[in-house]
């Protein structure tokens, strides 16, 4: 529904601003205009084998030779979904973990809850 409404107004908008009141150069404008935001995030999705190493100051990725550091202050919760981990960050970007990330059931348990643990600025529990 809300991309439909988004869809609507910027038809709207460009057939008054950038069409110059023609209905039919709006629409053109319009639908590249969604074709690109629609394309935008695959153009921008990177490929390669992603590493997350987890801290007490937060997580740390690496892909290829490109590495960055999320600190837990900007992450705003963690879900245990089915076969999957969301990590999902205050800025909406997120890290989907599959199950198959792991070698076990065990380092994926261990994982959740010290990532949980220092998410809420507490201790994670000791393995074991």
């Amino acid at each position: 529904m809300k991309i439909l409404q988004i869809a609507m107004l910027t038809m709207v908008y460009l057939v008054n601003m950038v069409g110059g009141g023609s209905v039919s150069r709006g629409i053109v404008w319009a639908v590249a205009t969604l074709s690109v935001s629609l394309v935008f995030p695959q153009l921008m999705f990177k490929p390669g084998v992603r590493s997350l190493t987890i801290n007490e100051a937060g997580i740390s990725t690496t892909i290829g030779s490109q590495s960055a550091q999320v600190l837990w202050a900007n992450i705003r919760r963690i879900e245990d979904v089915g076969d999957r981990m969301f990590v999902l960050g205050k800025n909406l970007n997120s890290f989907v973990i599959p199950s198959r990330a792991f070698g076990s059931a065990s380092e994926r348990k261990e994982f959740f809850e010290k990532a949980s643990a220092w998410l809420v600025g507490t201790t994670p529990p000791r393995a074991g």
